[in-house]
């Protein structure tokens, strides 16, 4: 699986590209989480993906993220 292809399985990359242009790359929580609740993704997702293209700092919106090291328990090789 290519990059585009897994990113395309937590994000549809055309609705997020719209989000960014319609946001004018100004990313509020408010708007973040609208966008996360019409996609059926949790916040973090697209927060991560924010960041992962640096349109938003790694210190910013902090509080949308959660850890997932518990939950990933049962799969990880220790």
């Amino acid at each position: 699986m290519e990059e585009n292809e897994a990113s395309e399985v937590l994000i549809v990359l055309q609705l997020f590209n719209d989000f960014i242009t319609n946001s004018k790359k100004i990313f509020s929580r408010k708007a973040i989480e609208e966008f996360a609740r019409s996609q059926s993704r949790h916040p973090g997702i697209i927060l991560g993906h924010l960041q992962y293209e640096k349109l938003v700092p790694y210190k910013n919106l902090r509080a949308l993220l959660v850890k997932v090291s518990p939950l990933l328990q049962n799969w990880i090789d220790t």
